[in-house]
């Protein structure tokens, strides 16, 4: 045979394996699997959008990320059942479209004979890539992998073009702000390949693209652009977790030595990205670290030299193909590194670098001597030797229901949604990793809000006001890894206010319901339209008070003093005996003490003495039990009323006064 038919076959054989990989992951994701929380949010969000219910700027439940993937796949998403299949079947499709585009890049860039690299480590990726291919395809990737691959290859065409090309340059910039939009992670890919579109050794191209990549830009940033403007608070939560000060502690200790590691297939998790990890494999961890380390200095040597000689022979500076893997691959490692908020099993984060080292390897193979090339493919070799092993071993999990869905804590719940429409319960909370799946599983018949937010503490949840307003209304609860708030702590916060139930069990799943809480019986909470709010401080945000939206908090201008109030006064008289003050989770800064006053016959009486402040673990109402509020609730002698006022007793120092909610409790007449 000859070198060039022995090529051949060895592609073969890599596309072969590739795709017996895939098939082997898909057949057992769609068959072992149920969809997550987070692939069901992407589903619930795509059939608002397909029924032109709502056209969301932010991802469910979250301060951050444009759900361009749910955009994406609103055109199918009501055709499709509301399963693993349903969920996942688009984003299988996306994926493999990205690994074609990503091979077609690799054939432009380099000659025939020096693809081999490369091409082998994107059809046979690491076996956390894979996962994200073809098992479980992390919500807002998919787009966000195959966006990137368009980008690169437009980036390409454009390093090489002696034109503007205004179009290209203005598609690209669109394509980045929209990437951008999707995930602030895309700011290593953007910087990269912007950099190599307006460096080209040319200051005339330089001088003509730059104002249309950053009018493209502008363009796909309208979605972040309305958040920021429309929603109080977007991404300021994600911005304040990038750190510069933590970046040289966790670039080796977090990042190198374990990060990347496992997003590189070496010691990958079993499911992402969740921490457990497959064993064994601690030795060749250090190697691989090391052989990376050493891949990465040869090339930035080289590039940088390659930098010097063509900006001096163009006088101007002039960057090529391989500079933007690598700018992609040190931003992408930087920018987790700064990110204070990411853990070392989160391997998401690395998932530029992920995409760009085939095409590091594949330079240094194509630039190198002899005796680099039979390293460097000796190194991918056993690269790619480890991407199958690891690869099976994950595929012989995923093939094991029982296993995967514990891995995932994901489990089946035909059963518990039979039984509940068997008791005619409609609603219910449930944790984070629950909930959306209830919802998006059934269809729509079961609508589950989470028991609190457990990414963002004060950010709104979809689904949380209209269960909350429900009479009959069931906690479906666990206590495994992903249950933050567990059955165990439910049970305590209901003994503790001596609040009765009934309960029944699912495997590792525990449902609540039937409550019964003697101090609230026959008790309502007034609606906002049976009252105004007032105050002797500020009257600009009092409407906060009452909006159901507890991120958004009446904060007074001057500090605390003894003798601020809020008062509620009733459009006709109501019997109260209760009062409940929700404070924000961050900077709450309640009274030392407050005292609650009511109004009967035009005089105000005291309903309470001083009562010093204590945040409660539970409300409730509408015959039963809330969780997820920074409250106090003070209970009195029920009274005739027109108006009841919050008073400050004792103030906080130096302390502005923050309120989140006022609740009137009312008895039935």
């Amino acid at each position: 045979m000859t070198a060039r038919q022995v090529q051949l076959l060895v592609l073969f054989c890599v596309i072969v394996i590739g795709l017996a990989l895939r098939i082997a992951l898909s057949w057992n994701s769609v068959n072992n699997l149920p969809p997550t929380t987070d692939e069901s949010i992407s589903q619930l969000l795509a059939g608002l959008i397909s029924r032109g219910e709502e056209y969301p700027l932010l991802f469910f439940g979250q301060p951050y990320q444009f759900p361009l993937e749910a955009y994406l796949m609103s055109v199918f998403s009501e055709m499709l059942p509301n399963d693993a299949f349903g969920a996942r079947i688009q984003l299988f499709v996306i994926r493999l479209l990205t690994m074609v585009l990503l091979c077609i890049l690799a054939i432009k860039v380099f000659d025939k004979g020096k693809r081999i690299p490369t091409l082998a480590l994107i059809l046979v990726p690491s076996a956390y890539w894979l996962v994200n291919q073809a098992g479980y395809p992390v919500p807002q990737h998919t787009v966000f992998a195959f966006f990137t691959s368009l980008i690169f290859l437009l980036a390409l065409r454009l390093n090489r073009e002696k034109n503007p090309a205004y179009l290209l340059t203005v598609s690209i910039g669109i394509l980045s702000g929209l990437l951008i939009s999707n995930h602030l992670l895309a700011l290593s890919v953007v910087t990269g390949a912007s950099l190599i579109v307006l460096f080209t050794g040319s200051m005339r191209l330089f001088i003509q693209r730059t104002p249309a990549l950053i009018g493209g830009l502008l363009i796909g940033l309208i979605p972040y652009l309305l958040a920021l403007y429309t929603i109080d608070g977007a991404y300021d939560a994600i911005v304040s977790r990038l750190d510069p000060g933590v970046l040289f502690n966790r670039f080796f200790n977090v990042v190198i030595g374990h990060a990347l590691p496992g997003a590189m297939g070496i010691n990958p998790p079993r499911f992402p990205d969740f921490s457990d990890h497959i064993d064994g494999w601690e030795a060749m961890r250090a190697f691989f670290v090391a052989g990376f380390l050493l891949i990465l200095s040869t090339v930035i040597l080289i590039r940088l030299y390659k930098f010097y000689i063509h900006t001096r022979a163009a006088r101007w500076p002039r960057l090529q193909w391989p500079d933007m893997f690598l700018i992609i691959t040190l931003a992408s490692i930087t920018m987790m590194a700064m990110n204070s908020g990411s853990r070392w099993s989160e391997h998401r984060y690395l998932l530029p670098a992920v995409w760009a080292f085939p095409f590091l390897i594949g330079y240094l193979y194509a630039w190198g001597s002899s005796l680099v090339r039979l390293i460097i493919g000796g190194f991918t070799v056993a690269l790619f030797v480890v991407n199958i092993t690891t690869s099976v071993k994950v595929i012989e999990d995923w093939h094991h229901p029982d296993t995967i869905q514990a891995y995932a804590d994901t489990p089946e719940l035909d059963l518990i949604m039979a039984w509940m429409q068997e008791q005619n319960i409609q609603h219910c909370y449930a944790s984070f990793w629950q909930a959306y799946r209830l919802t998006y599983e059934s269809g729509g018949k079961l609508i589950c809000g989470p028991v609190y937010n457990e990414r963002f503490f004060d950010w709104p949840v979809p689904y949380r006001d209209e269960v909350d307003r429900q009479t009959r209304v069931a906690y479906v609860m666990s206590h495994t890894h992903q249950s933050r708030y567990s059955f165990l702590k439910l049970e305590d916060r209901l003994k503790t206010y001596g609040i009765s139930y009934q309960r029944k069990i699912f495997g590792t799943r525990y449902i609540y319901y039937n409550f019964e809480y003697p101090p609230a019986e026959g008790e309502s909470l007034l609606l906002e339209n049976t009252y105004k709010l007032s105050t002797n401080i500020d009257q600009v945000e009092t409407s906060a008070l009452a909006d159901g939206i507890l991120s958004k908090a009446w904060k007074v201008k001057e500090t605390q003093q003894a003798g601020q109030y809020v008062e509620v006064v009733f459009k006709q008289q109501q019997f109260v005996q209760r009062v409940d003050i929700v404070y924000p989770f961050t900077d709450p800064y309640p009274a030392n003490s407050v005292r609650i006053l009511g109004r009967k016959g035009g005089a105000w009486v005291e309903l309470t003495g001083p009562v010093e402040f204590e945040a409660d673990l539970l409300s409730y109402y509408n015959d039963h039990p809330v969780l997820g509020e920074h409250l106090q609730t003070i209970r009195f002698d029920p009274e005739s009323l027109d108006a009841i006022r919050i008073e400050i007793v004792s103030p906080k120092e130096d302390k502005h006064w923050t309120l989140s909610e006022v609740r009137v409790g009312v008895l039935e007449n």
